[in-house]
């Protein structure tokens, strides 16, 4: 069986709710997977990585996620969901300076043709919500670094017209008022 059978069994164990079986299935796939496929280009790898970092995650195994994680971002360092996922490990580990630029970095990301390219599920407005609502807020609270981040921040929303990095630009301004009362 190719990796591709084995990733679309995954899909449908997912479907089905037999986790157990999906995970089965992808290692089976990620084991088949010539070096020479391990490429940006290949939407399915990329998707077996950020499946597998979530099944990670649910069984409290981050060091393994990050493994995943890290692997997809060496081969396409703009995919929105490892990065999503990224910043979410290092909130676990409480690394919040890292965690910030990650969320800006995943912020400028998103795209309608890439989300439909690499069928991305951390793009939609859940997940924008999260981001603004939470991890943003939680991260820039907590970074040590805020005010240098906020910085680069300003210059990007000077130089570009990302609605998403304005949006966080004027949230770290309004947690700045806050500070200040």
């Amino acid at each position: 069986m190719s990796y591709e059978a084995n990733f679309n069994s995954a899909l449908t164990y997912m479907k089905l709710g037999q986790k157990e079986l999906a995970i089965d299935s992808l290692k089976r796939a990620m084991a088949q997977i010539p070096d020479n496929e391990k490429t940006k280009e290949n939407a399915a790898y990329l998707k077996m990585l950020v499946m597998i970092a979530k099944f990670n995650f649910e069984k409290k195994q981050g060091e393994e996620a990050i493994k995943n994680i890290e692997e997809g971002l060496k081969i396409k360092d703009d995919h929105s969901d490892l990065l999503f996922l990224k910043a979410l490990y290092l909130l676990d580990n409480k690394m919040f300076d890292e965690m910030l630029v990650t969320l800006i970095n995943y912020l400028l990301t998103i795209s309608d043709a890439e989300s439909k390219k690499y069928d991305y599920e951390f793009v939609g407005e859940k997940a924008l919500n999260e981001v603004f609502s939470n991890l943003i807020p939680l991260s820039y609270k907590n970074s040590v670094q805020h005010k240098n981040i906020k910085d680069i921040v300003k210059k990007m929303v000077d130089v570009s017209q990302n609605e998403n990095i304005k949006r966080a630009y004027d949230l770290m301004n309004e947690i700045d008022e806050k500070r200040a009362k």
